[in-house]
């Protein structure tokens, strides 16, 4: 599957790391149950659930250049931070093992779910060497540096993957994923959306929408649903990593002119963040039993959140097509999660899962 950065800009191949873990184009379908139920008919969802087969949503599209350069590097082992129930972890130990790596994590303490519960048995079914970090996700991005300094394996260098997978070279997975909806916009698989939506944990996945959008013909606006601190989404940090991604292709040759992440294309939705990395909101929690009731899955820390966003935006009178950019994992995990026993945990996530709150 040839990448479509690679495909408009050949200076690139050979100069960017790349291991091909999505099967892209990733379908869009038009859900107008669901769009009727949220008073916008005209509501279209790109599932990124099923960017990969091992597992789905936007942590492949970043770890296909993070964990090749990782690759290029000579790393036997990689380490990574993130909540508990940290998606981004999961995904890791799961390309990190298919690719022969050493997987360590590094945890801070988010509120107890079901989802993070399963996550957990999920992090040792697949390899990964867990460190709890206590509360703070500062304390927890220290411990993976000091870490990935100690060189954890015998074998070989251990490399830092960033949090979230954001970093300029993450983020190109999603100038990727911009290229691929106009393409799929051009084949007619759905018109031109007047508005994206999707969640902003680390900024990457929308940094890189941004970044790939203004390569693009389409001018559709772009809303990230903040679900973190306001230390780490905002504007600032946004257009840093757009254009540092853009800066990177410049530097490997490509030709993209003026191409430019400005203040006024970022537009962030504060209100959905409840307070706490996390945690469960009413507004949450109800837009991912009314999505669930139409087919559609969420989950109550990222895309459940970013959903009730786009239920008011669509409810302040956004007139044309919304595309909600499903970032959550669709790959049926549960014949691995049958396999675990709580009880055989190593002890640091043991007493994690064994917490009741």
């Amino acid at each position: 599957m040839t990448k479509l950065l690679f495909e408009r800009y050949p200076s690139l191949i050979g100069r960017l790391p790349i291991i091909e873990f999505v099967h892209a184009p990733t379908p869009v379908r038009a859900h107008p149950a669901l769009g009727q139920a949220i008073g916008h008919e005209a509501l279209y969802v790109k599932h990124d659930g099923l960017s990969a087969p091992e597992y789905g949503g936007n942590k492949p599209r970043k770890l296909e250049f993070l964990l090749a350069d990782a690759r290029r590097t000579g790393a036997a082992a990689v380490v990574t931070m993130g909540g508990i129930g940290t998606n981004h972890g999961l995904a890791t130990a799961i390309f990190a093992r298919k690719l022969g790596l050493a997987c360590h994590l590094v945890l801070f303490d988010q509120p107890m779910t079901g989802y993070v519960r399963k996550n957990l048995l999920l992090f040792n079914r697949y390899g990964a060497i867990c460190h709890h970090a206590g509360g703070y996700a500062r304390t927890a991005w220290m411990v993976a540096k000091e870490l990935a300094r100690s060189h954890l394996s015998a074998d070989g260098p251990t490399a830092l993957v960033p949090a979230g997978g954001t970093s300029a070279l993450g983020a190109l997975g999603f100038v990727e994923a911009a290229l691929e909806l106009e393409r799929q916009i051009e084949n007619g698989e759905l018109p031109e959306p007047e508005l994206i939506v999707c969640a902003v944990g680390s900024c990457g996945t929308y940094a890189g929408l941004l970044a790939g959008l203004k390569l693009t013909r389409l001018n559709a606006r772009v809303v990230g649903v903040r679900v973190v601190d306001r230390l780490v989404v905002n504007v600032r940090a946004v257009m840093k990593f757009g254009n540092r991604a853009l800066a990177l292709l410049r530097e490997n040759g490509a030709a993209i002119g003026g191409a430019e992440v400005r203040k006024t294309d970022v537009r962030l939705l504060h209100t959905q963040f409840g307070g706490r990395y996390g945690r469960v909101t009413a507004d949450g929690k109800a837009a991912v039993d009314l999505a669930e009731t139409h087919g559609l899955v969420l989950e109550t820390t990222y895309t459940g959140k970013a959903f009730a966003g786009l239920r008011d935006l669509a409810a302040a009178g956004v007139r044309g097509p919304i595309l909600f950019w499903n970032t959550y994992n669709s790959v049926d995990l549960s014949g691995d999660l049958q396999a675990e026993d709580p009880r055989a945990l190593p002890p640091a996530l043991r007493a994690i899962y064994e917490r009741t709150a």
